[in-house]
């Protein structure tokens, strides 16, 4: 399809495998109504592998999220509607580019025929 062919293999691999989050200060960034406080704490998220980003307001009583993640990923990440960005077809994706190690089936040994007598 077009649209993953305009992909980078950077998010293919996102899309393939999903994102490899490591924790980064917050920027004050993302649309939550809280502040950090005594009870919440806001907390931003980056893609080693693509750079998105994924804020999230955390309760500090009860670890509950407290708001809805808001995610901010670099352009070219996002497809069109039209396009089904679902797992199965970014692995075939990812088949197609050779993005993924395939293991190769052993080599099935010769078995020796008795000889009937």
């Amino acid at each position: 399809m077009k649209a993953y062919a305009e992909l980078t293999d950077k998010f293919v691999q996102c899309r393939t495998l999903g994102h490899s989050w490591e924790t980064i200060p917050y920027d004050g960034g993302g649309l939550s109504f809280y502040r950090t406080s005594r009870s919440v704490v806001n907390v931003l998220f980056r893609c080693t592998v693509c750079t998105g980003q994924r804020y999230e307001t955390w309760s500090k009583v009860t670890g509950d999220l407290v708001d809805s993640r808001k995610y901010v990923m670099p352009t070219g990440y996002n497809l069109p509607k039209e396009a089904k960005g679902n797992r199965k077809n970014m692995r075939k994706e990812s088949l197609e580019r050779g993005l993924i190690y395939l293991a190769e089936a052993p080599p099935v040994k010769a078995r020796k025929l008795e000889q009937v007598s």
